[in-house]
């Protein structure tokens, strides 16, 4: 880009100058480990709010994912989309060493191409993925520093992860298959809008599956979409080509991160998670829970806190 520009004392310069796109977003990293697990070792069916990756490093692993079956060898990885159903099984007499990694990214050009891609499973020969196998092996050697809280392995975990999402975007990018149509930049830019907005206007109290909380969403959704001039259905139609799934599923997913995140606070009490939810009845909060993830509020503290 050649600038040309003009000072007080009226001379022209003219230089060459080229820029960076502005670049404002959020990375979220949570549950990466690698386990070795005997070969009666299953997962139960759950579904995430955020996408997840499992690699397996040495045996077999069986994902079921939304009712199809996967057969991971080592080498193997498949990526989850947000609330896709699946369970996990050890299919090897000797065991399985798999890694595994919660991750979002919030911006829109990756959230769309993770949630628009057909094919989500990578088998070792498939040489287009050879770069994000390479940073995945990065992410496992991190797991294994003893000194990973530090300040400088917490940034080699970022550096790792942002080359994992640049090596996703790339190979990934260069699919033509698509699961869903395409969306315009301007509809996931409303998309966004509107995400972010409820976070703003959805009340705790919408967490419990009662027809008058329900109506209350409802209302929610009306009046961004009023906000946005466009209609509740065409809203509910590009937010799910945007993030995978609908606005409902999006505040729960905003629900069960905070439940996850308060459940690692020794001092609150499962009650006490619950009703700063919005749950007034803790039993619906664990039922809910463990539809989520499989595990009931105290199974998961005590998985987290071994």
């Amino acid at each position: 880009m050649i600038i040309k520009s003009k000072f007080s004392h009226q001379r022209t310069h003219e230089f060459e100058e080229y820029y960076l796109p502005n670049i404002h977003t959020s990375l979220y990293v949570h549950e990466a480990h690698w386990r070795k697990v005997p070969a009666s070792w299953s997962y139960p069916a759950h579904e995430e709010s955020i996408f997840e990756v499992n690699y397996v490093i040495e045996g077999v692993q069986l994902c079921i994912l939304n009712n199809q079956r996967h057969i991971l060898q080592a080498g193997d990885f498949i990526i989850i989309r947000p609330f896709e159903m699946h369970e996990n099984f050890c299919a090897s007499e000797s065991g399985l060493t798999y890694f595994c990694l919660h991750f979002d990214l919030n911006d829109i050009l990756f959230r769309k191409m993770l949630c628009n891609t057909e094919n989500t499973f990578f088998p070792k020969e498939n040489e287009n993925a050879y770069g994000i196998r390479q940073s995945i092996e990065k992410l496992i050697q991190l797991c294994g520093d003893k000194n990973k809280d530090c300040l400088a392995s917490r940034l080699d975990i970022v550096s790792a992860s942002i080359s994992l999402f640049g090596e996703m975007g790339r190979c990934l990018s260069d699919s033509e298959t698509k699961r869903r149509p395409d969306t315009s930049i301007r509809n996931i830019q409303m998309a966004h809008f509107a995400s972010e907005r409820i976070m703003k206007l959805a009340p705790p109290s919408i967490t419990r599956h009662e027809p008058s909380m329900e109506r209350q969403f409802t209302n929610v959704v009306s009046k961004i979409a009023a906000e946005l001039a466009i209609s509740r259905t065409y809203l509910y139609r590009i937010f799910s080509q945007t993030f995978g799934m609908s606005p409902r599923q999006y505040l729960s997913s905003l629900i069960l991160d905070n439940a996850k995140f308060m459940l690692l606070e020794d001092h609150k009490s499962i009650e006490e998670v619950a009703y700063n939810l919005g749950y007034y009845d803790v039993s619906h909060f664990s039922r809910q829970f463990k539809r989520w993830t499989g595990m009931t509020p105290s199974q998961y503290r005590n998985k987290m806190n071994l």
